[in-house]
């Protein structure tokens, strides 16, 4: 009996070949375009703009006042929006990408716990509740901080704060 061979890429050139050298299907493709674009954004590159987009986050706005006077205030803008969208790709491409990282409640999830939670006993009320709690858990930690972190630079973006407050 033939079993079929492991998912593994081999790029040459810009054709993506299986293993048996025939061409991907279409969840093929789509799982190497998931695996590239993890890649580049696992890249230290990409840390490297992040981390410095992540300073911008924290110390743009006091930057702003102590140095600079009004007149700068659309450049700031304009990096506080570009900053802003960063972050939101970011949750978005690892939300798309990266196993566990947007982890969405199911019915699938929910039986599972109910099936493992059933042999339990009245004293094992501690491993019940753990189940059920990771039947409905939404998101993993790293994308509530990542969200929240978005969230508080949306205060920052002068066409959100336009609505807000009367300029």
């Amino acid at each position: 009996m033939q079993t079929r061979p492991k998912t593994d890429y081999r790029i040459m050139g810009e054709r993506v070949l299986t293993q048996t050298g025939s061409p991907p299907s279409r969840r093929h493709k789509e799982n190497h375009l998931k695996l590239r674009i993890q890649s580049f954004f696992d890249s230290a590159v990409f840390t490297v703009i992040m981390s410095l987009v992540t300073m911008y986050a924290v110390y743009g706005e006091d930057i702003k006042m102590l140095a600079f006077d009004k007149s700068s205030d659309s450049i700031f803008s304009a990096l506080s929006s570009a900053s802003c969208f960063l972050f939101s790709l970011e949750i978005i491409v690892h939300s798309w990408c990266q196993e566990g990282y947007l982890e969405l409640p199911g019915l699938a999830k929910w039986r599972k716990a109910k099936a493992e939670s059933s042999h339990l006993t009245r004293r094992m009320w501690r491993q019940k509740v753990k189940n059920y709690k990771n039947a409905i858990q939404f998101g993993s930690f790293y994308f509530w901080l990542d969200v929240l972190g978005a969230a508080s630079m949306i205060a920052e973006v002068s066409i959100v704060l336009c609505f807000v407050v009367d300029f």
